[in-house]
């Protein structure tokens, strides 16, 4: 499973349920999880809370045990196939 977080908005305002649904629906990825992620923890867990800004996409493959297999935070140096060479190297 692919789970993408949007936790900003295009405005840079906290994503909502309906910013998540609109990122989902603009790039037809209806296959992937994609969840609102507007809060700080979020950020502060998966993110690069560190730096003045953060990454605004954060994404994670999750095993059939609910473990996190792979996890990749920042919209432009993760690339489609690095998600589904992290999708396949999932036993």
């Amino acid at each position: 499973m692919i789970v993408d977080v949007v936790v900003q908005n295009e405005t840079g305002d906290n994503a909502s349920v309906e910013d998540a649904q609109r990122w989902q629906d603009a790039r037809g990825i209806p296959d992937w999880t994609v969840l609102a992620g507007g809060q700080d923890g979020w950020v502060d867990v998966w993110g690069n809370a560190s730096s003045d800004t953060y990454i605004q996409h954060s994404y994670t493959v999750i095993d059939r045990e609910g473990r996190v297999a792979w996890h990749d935070s920042g919209f432009t140096p993760t690339r489609h196939q690095d998600i589904i060479d992290a999708l396949n190297a999932v036993p």
